[in-house]
C-alpha cells in the first residue's frame, strides 16, 4: 500500500492509501477521488517528506483503559446526540432536502441515509454530513457482545446501529 498526503482544490488536506500510483492516478484522472472534508472532485498529490525505515519498535496498541475512556466519551457524544438531536430514521435524506427548501436549520439531526443518498446529498452540495459508527450505549459485556447472551434490544426505528 501506498500511503499519499492529498489536498482538494479548496485547500482541504487529508490522507490517502492506494494499492499502486498507478491506481491513484486513474482513480483521481476518473474522478473517483472525493475530499471527505468538503466533498470536491478535485483532488491531487500535496508535497509529504519522505519515510524513512529506522527500524524502531512499533508502537504498541492503546491500553485498555485508554479503549474505554474513549469509548465511554463516543457514549456520551451518542447520548447528547440522542436526547438534543433529531432523528430521522430513514427519511433522513429526504428531510434534509425539505427543510433545505424552506431554509429551515438542520443543526443537529441525524439517521439512516443510504449510501446512494448520502452520494445525492453531497452532489446537491449539503455540507456537514458525516457518517459516525454509534457505540453501544453500554460497555460491551459477555452477556451483550453476541458471545453468550442476546444483545439488549434498540427501540424500533431509533436510527442507530
Amino acid at each position: 500500500m501506498i500511503h499519499y498526503a492529498l489536498r482538494c482544490d479548496k485547500g482541504d488536506k487529508f490522507d490517502g492509501w492506494f494499492d499502486s500510483s498507478d491506481r491513484f492516478e486513474k482513480e483521481a484522472k476518473a474522478g473517483g477521488l472525493e475530499c471527505p472534508c468538503c466533498g470536491s472532485p478535485k483532488v491531487e498529490r500535496d508535497i509529504m517528506g519522505p519515510h524513512v525505515v529506522t527500524g524502531a519498535k512499533k508502537k504498541p496498541p492503546p491500553s485498555k483503559e485508554l479503549v474505554e475512556a474513549m469509548m465511554a466519551q463516543a457514549r456520551k457524544a451518542r447520548r447528547f446526540v440522542e436526547e438534543n438531536g433529531e432523528n430521522f430514521g430513514r427519511h433522513f435524506a429526504s428531510e434534509v432536502l425539505r427543510r433545505r427548501e424552506k431554509g429551515t436549520p438542520t443543526d443537529l439531526v441525524y439517521g439512516d441515509p443510504t449510501h446512494d443518498e448520502v452520494i445525492r446529498l453531497k452532489e446537491m452540495n449539503v455540507k456537514g454530513l458525516a457518517a459516525v459508527p454509534w457505540p453501544d450505549l453500554e460497555p460491551a459485556t459477555p452477556e451483550k457482545s453476541g458471545r453468550g447472551g442476546a444483545r439488549k434490544a434498540r427501540k424500533p426505528g431509533s436510527g442507530v446501529n
